[in-house]
């Protein structure tokens, strides 16, 4: 059983996938840590026959798009495609073994302002046809901007899926026919103020949610006669969090995560008819629940996820898919193996097997041998080179509040009493609704990798801890949030682990935003700072928000253009840039439209203004993820030659 469970194979992807040799050294090249993983978006057919993958190998300017059969014969491509720079895949998924869906992901222009564009397509990859799903639109008309926001997949009906898109100003439901651009038929006419719609297993529309005027949440649930109730008072300001996850084959029961008894939230069914909660099926003393995985013939859950450390799955008493985990840890004793993939017949499934930091790689399970087919790894330069080890620990903010904290240190320390001094890289995660969890990432283990320690810290804002951890962050950019990293920072020094005059902080997005205000509130605190696709200009960002459909409900959490100008102000790097006493580097994309060039512009004018050093780098056509090209690498070949400048490793 053992020797077939570890089977691997060699050679599985013909040329396309020629790999590096592993580093057989302590310290590997740059590159080997900042290309972009081998592998992603694994996907089995619902034979179990098939499975595409987006793969990209070294030398490989863009991800491609693979089909593979997955035959008696071995692992075959059958079809492939290369991205570009400007059109991204997007929700691939199957529909049958000779049909996937996909949409294309681009950037547009509508009115004057800039846009995120998707098209939708239906693949047959044995004969390479790829058809639009949607018509091109009259003279003078503009196409569906969003063409890929799926409800259903419609399990039960091999031509069809149900896809959601605004006509006249709401958002309806229809029916697509995947085979060629034919007329959609409505299967939910649009509602005032609901923006998404959620379906059960078999396709049946069953809640609306959406925001209403930008000033407040409007939930509605289809009751069993067909009627729509609303209950918007479940999601109103102020009331315990309340969020549908799925639909069992009941037309009176859901799935819903609530807080409603306080602290994080959990999982419970919940009576749609009498508008309570009839049982909790499962709570955790350390996360939210996140999502519900539920079978596919009767919607019946089977397990939740939910967030320790590195992300779990709770499951419900026996079932295939912890039956493959089980079997696939019996063959990688003490490794983590994650469950990506499964096909419908449950026949084959994709796991993702790592240990510790080291990267990891996926494997093909099939049931019937039972036997593992090994893909090659998703970093194979880094394969035998040690990897840094995370201690997980917390701290008290000022107003003691613990705040979960994540310290690597490099590949020689095997615990935190043996780390005193070392030169430290403060790295708050992006968002700032986000969370660092444990594990393999490229970037903090190649700073351990030259001798920096890692702090990277779930400050107050962060999601998973609970609905009240999340609200704390609310209106608290570059106040008590920033603090909370301040405060990680101090803790550093008190420890004995950073040495005071050796610390840089750095970030993506907020976290580069705080990387600035880190600069600008604490001058004396870090020796430089990066800061990649950083918002820097408050009240810009809000305007810029306002322009899309509930920007300025959700920029509330941040401020009020008017209300909060002054808070506002006081926390915007572009506009405080006088008093940063450090060198500046910072790293933006031409193409961002999640957090836009003239943030990073704006920057940089108030810094030639005030004389400041620092380093501006434009990433050519680079998007929000450090995804395009070679992009990954030029960011970190910069942050590299930064640090050595500011802190001497």
């Amino acid at each position: 059983m053992k020797s077939q469970l570890s089977r691997g194979i060699a050679g599985i992807l013909g040329l396309i996938l020629s790999t590096g040799a592993a580093m057989a050294q302590d310290q590997a090249p740059l590159e080997a840590y900042a290309r972009m993983p081998l592998f992603r978006d694994i996907e089995l057919s619902p034979s179990g026959h098939r499975f595409f993958a987006l793969v990209r190998p070294e030398g490989a300017e863009e991800y491609r798009f693979i089909v593979y059969d997955n035959g008696a014969e071995g692992i075959k491509p059958v079809y492939g495609t290369t991205q570009t720079d400007e059109i991204r895949f997007r929700n691939v998924t199957w529909k049958r073994d000779d049909r996937i869906i996909f949409s294309l992901r681009t950037n547009g222009s509508r009115y004057g302002t800039e846009t995120v564009e998707t098209r939708l397509f239906g693949l047959n990859p044995d004969d390479s046809k790829i058809t639009p799903l949607f018509r091109k639109p009259d003279e003078g008309d503009l196409p569906v901007q969003i063409q890929d926001r799926i409800v259903s997949m419609l399990e039960d009906d091999a031509d069809h899926i149900l896809v959601q898109y605004w006509d006249e100003g709401r958002m309806a439901v229809r029916s697509v026919f995947t085979e060629k651009d034919s007329r959609h038929k409505t299967v939910m006419s649009g509602r005032n103020g609901i923006d998404f719609w959620s379906a059960d297993k078999k396709g049946r529309i069953r809640s609306g949610w959406g925001i209403v005027n930008d000033k407040r949440e409007k939930l509605i649930v289809r009751m069993p006669d067909d009627k729509w109730k609303d209950i918007s008072h479940r999601v109103a300001e102020g009331a315990p969090y309340f969020n549908f996850l799925g639909f069992p084959d009941h037309p009176e029961k859901a799935f819903v995560a609530s807080n409603h008894e306080g602290g994080l939230a959990a999982l419970y069914i919940y009576d749609i008819v009498n508008d309570q909660f009839e049982e909790k099926l499962f709570e955790s003393d350390v996360s939210d629940v996140y999502s519900v995985v539920q079978r596919d013939e009767d919607g019946a859950a089977v397990g939740v996820t939910f967030a320790d450390e590195t992300g779990d799955i709770h499951w419900f008493g026996a079932n295939l898919a912890q039956d493959i985990i089980d079997r696939v840890r019996g063959a990688f004793p003490g490794h983590s193996v994650t469950l990506t993939s499964i096909n419908g017949s449950d026949s084959h499934a994709v796991v993702y097997v790592e240990e510790g930091n080291n990267p990891g790689r996926y494997y093909i399970f099939d049931r019937a041998g039972p036997s593992l087919t090994s893909l090659p790894p998703q970093y194979p330069e880094l394969a035998d080179v040690p990897m840094g080890q995370t201690f997980v620990s917390s701290y008290q903010a000022r107003d003691g509040l613990d705040i979960p904290a994540f310290v690597t240190l490099p590949p020689q320390y095997e615990s935190l009493e043996d780390a005193k001094d070392l030169p430290f890289i403060v790295l708050p995660h992006g968002g700032p609704n986000a969370r660092t969890f444990a594990g393999f990432d490229w970037e903090v283990q190649y700073l351990v990798s030259r001798g920096y320690g890692v702090l990277e810290m779930n400050f107050r804002g962060s999601s998973g801890y609970g609905e009240e951890f999340m609200r704390a962050g609310d209106r608290q950019w570059g106040q008590a949030m920033q603090d909370d990293i301040t405060d990680g920072t101090n803790w550093l020094i008190e420890a004995g682990l950073a040495a005071p005059q050796r610390i840089a902080i750095m970030g993506h997005s907020y976290g580069g935003y705080a990387a600035l205000m880190g600069a600008v509130k604490t001058p004396d605190m870090y020796q430089c700072a990066i800061a990649h696709a950083p918002v820097t200009d408050l009240p810009m960002l809000i305007r810029h928000e306002n322009q899309y459909e509930g920007g300025s409900y959700w920029t509330r959490r941040i401020g009020r253009l008017w209300g909060d100008r002054e808070m506002l102000r006081d926390n915007s790097p572009t506009l405080q840039a006088d008093k940063i006493q450090v060198p500046i580097l910072l790293v933006h994309g031409e193409d961002d439209r999640r957090v836009t060039i003239d943030q990073s512009e704006r920057m940089v004018s108030s810094l030639k203004r005030q004389d400041k050093e620092f380093r501006y780098v434009e990433l050519e056509k680079g998007s929000h993820f450090l995804d395009v090209g070679d992009n990954r690498i030029k960011f970190l070949k910069e942050t590299d030659t930064f640090l050595k400048s500011c802190l001497g490793q």
